[in-house]
């Protein structure tokens, strides 16, 4: 664009607004009409969109696919934060029966697990003490609570399985540009990067993200109160 500024024909030239401007659509057909209403030579016309026509190229092909990764991955930040919360609510009624006060980022931040597992253990010990109805009652107030952490582990799994697969859409979707090997010198370094970032997450996701101990042995144990140790 700036390049033929200078070379305006009378007339022959447009201009976009400033809302058509910022559409990418629009700008590139104004360049292609500007370009073959200019005085430059044939050419000069040639050799000025054979500079830029990788990344016209690149950016007409795959503006609306990255568009797609950029929308559904703020979903899956929304779900995410969904996710956090849920923990953190799940943890508040967890402890609740066991008169623990503390909210998880403080548990975390202070390490303080054997905090929790001390008020458990005076828990169970009242509860040991208690007559039949009183014991009854609260088994009833420790069960629930474990009810609810396999139905937030079964939401976790199925959040985790879910990432996983929209990473590898989204690495397919950067995978799919057909002329990269033309254009492999112009394309910005900034496609590279998100690509290995991709493949990180979805390795990330299958490995890191779920671990192995909440869906085997600690499952059975949590469920069943079998300990493998």
């Amino acid at each position: 664009k700036e390049l033929l500024k200078d070379h305006k024909k009378k007339g022959n030239n447009i201009s976009l607004p400033d809302v058509l401007g910022g559409n990418v659509f629009a700008s590139f057909a104004e360049v292609l009409i500007n370009v073959s209403g200019s005085d430059l030579s044939a050419k000069q016309k040639t050799e000025s969109l054979a500079g830029v026509e990788c990344i016209l190229d690149f950016t007409l092909r795959m503006y609306n696919d990255l568009h797609i990764i950029y929308f559904e991955t703020s979903y899956l930040q929304a779900s995410n934060e969904d996710i956090k919360k849920n923990i953190e609510t799940l943890f508040r009624e967890y402890t609740k029966s066991i008169s623990y006060k503390g909210e998880l980022s403080e548990c975390r931040l202070t390490d303080d697990w054997e905090g929790v597992e001390n008020h458990l253990d005076v828990y169970i010990e009242s509860a040991l003490d208690e007559g039949v109805m009183q014991k009854s009652e609260l088994l009833v107030n420790l069960k629930f609570p474990i009810d609810r952490l396999v139905q937030f582990i079964n939401q976790y799994n199925s959040f985790i399985d879910d990432g996983k697969k929209y990473y590898q859409k989204f690495d397919i979707i950067l995978e799919s540009y057909e002329n990269e090997e033309l254009c492999a010198s112009s394309l910005p370094i900034e496609f590279d990067r998100l690509r290995n970032d991709m493949d990180i997450a979805v390795e990330k996701f299958a490995i890191a993200y779920k671990p192995v101990e909440i869906n085997g042995s600690r499952m059975k144990e949590i469920l069943y109160g079998v300990s493998q140790f």
